[in-house]
């Protein structure tokens, strides 16, 4: 995110070539602890769906500029977890604003919501 003046107010900023939204990353990490996540991670037909929902209508490129293919995440090739300039990013995100306040004061480590997000990746994949 990118900060307008002095204020808190944030708008999307990418770097490395992805979208750094480090809220995001955290209400990921959320989902993998309900119950919801795991009947939703073993319905492969849901994941198909979601996975043509999101090329029609929230079509996106990769650091390369190429168009991500959703249907590889359906096919054992999800990846949560970022590397890079990207993990980098997402964490510069996330602590600027947990600095901002906006996250509330009670937030988990940013390496704990990677391991976290780490732990569900590998869940959908083996189920693929």
């Amino acid at each position: 995110m990118r900060r307008l003046g002095s204020n808190s107010l944030r708008c999307p900023r990418t770097v490395a070539g992805v979208r750094a939204t480090g809220a995001a990353t955290r209400d990921t990490a959320a989902l993998g602890r309900t119950e919801q996540f795991d009947k939703a991670a073993a319905d492969r037909q849901l994941a198909r769906q979601v996975a043509e929902h999101k090329s029609i209508f929230f079509s996106e490129k990769d650091a390369h500029g190429g168009n991500i293919d959703y249907s590889e995440a359906v096919s054992g090739s999800l990846r949560l977890v970022p590397e890079g300039g990207s993990r980098k990013a997402l964490a510069q995100d996330f602590a600027a604003m947990c600095e901002d306040g906006l996250l509330g004061s009670d937030q988990p480590k940013f390496d704990a919501i990677l391991d976290a997000c780490a732990a569900m990746q590998d869940k959908v994949n083996r189920l693929a």
